[in-house]
């Protein structure tokens, strides 16, 4: 698996940089697994995105970003590690859970 220590602890490397965030991106079709970002500020990140991304593609990186955070906190904190394919079925599966509730599922 992957080892969460190899470089320092930052925001935008958790969620972008270590192997098993790139990991999890690479299963996200679109311009998602293809984005490339040198922010080393999660300001930076986020607005790097939100300039590039649709309101769709958006909604999927923060809830994916969320899904990441929270899969660091279970390895630091109870010593659980996730796979990235249940990263990303997490995040999708709470995406359509929100978006079906708040009546803005896209179509298709």
């Amino acid at each position: 698996m992957y080892n969460l220590y190899q470089q320092d602890e930052t925001i935008c490397h958790i969620l972008w940089h270590c192997p098993l965030a790139r990991n999890a991106w690479a299963l996200v079709r679109g311009r998602l697994q293809k984005s490339s970002s040198n922010a080393v500020e999660f300001f930076a990140l986020a607005t790097q995105m939100m300039d590039k991304l649709s309101r769709v593609e958006l909604e999927v990186w923060v809830m994916i970003s969320w899904s990441l955070w929270n899969a660091r906190n279970r390895f630091h904190f109870d010593h659980l590690q996730s796979h990235p394919d249940m990263i990303v079925q997490s995040a999708t599966s709470l995406l359509e859970e929100y978006q079906r509730l708040a009546g803005t599922l896209p179509p298709g």
